[in-house]
């Protein structure tokens, strides 16, 4: 069902809609960020943490983006068709070092992705404008947390021999001119939305947090949690190295 415009308060068209969209999911969007961030980070050290978020990440940008081109007719939606910032192909690249060739075979999205598309197929289908909330959040995502991810992830030895795709872009793109682009693309739409339309853009946007936690919740915990408890032994085994250095230098 596309959301109630009254669940979202304070709708108003004064302020630049990448600021209203900011303030309305700061609270979700801290809790997503630090929920995908430490399991990403962990990722690094992990590989079947890594091809989970790969995973899971692919099937919502590949929808975002086939719509974009399949509702060609919708021009505000059309505003965010940017090919520099398509990650779709990135993302197949990526599963494709890890997985192998043949990695779509026997691949199924799991439930809570399932649900992810589900909702986003009810939205295209129903008002694909609504599809901006989560075509801008997530390539502000990539253009933003996901380059610092992508930064420590280089100096890693695990990454040593292969340059991820899905976090790169050329070095002759300007991230920070990209994320200003997508900034003006969204508050110059403001005067050719409808009040309704803006405040659902607002509610659509907290959910793209809630359903990114949602799908991220969804990577092995068993995993997770050998990972964590083996960083750990390695701290404390560092630890008492290091005291024992200390003590036969003193």
């Amino acid at each position: 069902m596309v959301p109630n415009p009254d669940t979202i308060p304070n709708c108003n068209p004064d302020i630049p809609l990448s600021k209203e969209m900011r303030k309305v999911t700061r609270d979700v969007h801290d809790l997503s960020d630090a929920l995908v961030n430490a399991k990403l980070l962990l990722g690094m050290s992990d590989t079947n943490i890594w091809i989970e978020g790969l995973l899971i990440f692919y099937e919502i940008f590949k929808f975002l983006e086939s719509s974009m081109e399949e509702c060609s007719e919708n021009k505000l939606l059309q505003q965010f068709n940017l090919s520099e910032v398509k990650r779709t192909e990135a993302f197949e690249c990526d599963l494709k070092h890890y997985l192998g060739e043949n990695w779509k075979q026997d691949y199924k999205p799991r439930q809570s992705v399932v649900d992810y598309l589900n909702h986003l197929e009810e939205l295209k289908q129903c008002n694909p404008t609504l599809l901006i909330a989560y075509v801008y959040q997530m390539y502000l995502g990539v253009l933003s947390g996901g380059q610092i991810i992508n930064k420590k992830r280089q100096l890693t030895p695990f990454t040593a021999s292969y340059q991820d795709q899905i976090l790169y872009f050329p070095p002759e793109l300007n991230i920070a001119q990209l994320k200003r682009q997508l900034k003006s693309i969204l508050d110059g739409q403001s005067s050719e939305l409808s009040r309704q339309t803006r405040c659902q853009l607002l509610s659509e946007s907290r959910q793209v947090f809630l359903l990114n936690n949602s799908i991220v919740k969804s990577i092995d915990q068993k995993r997770m949690t050998y990972v964590l408890l083996k960083k750990l032994l390695y701290v404390i085994l560092f630890g008492f190295l290091v005291k024992k250095l200390l003590n036969l230098l003193f």
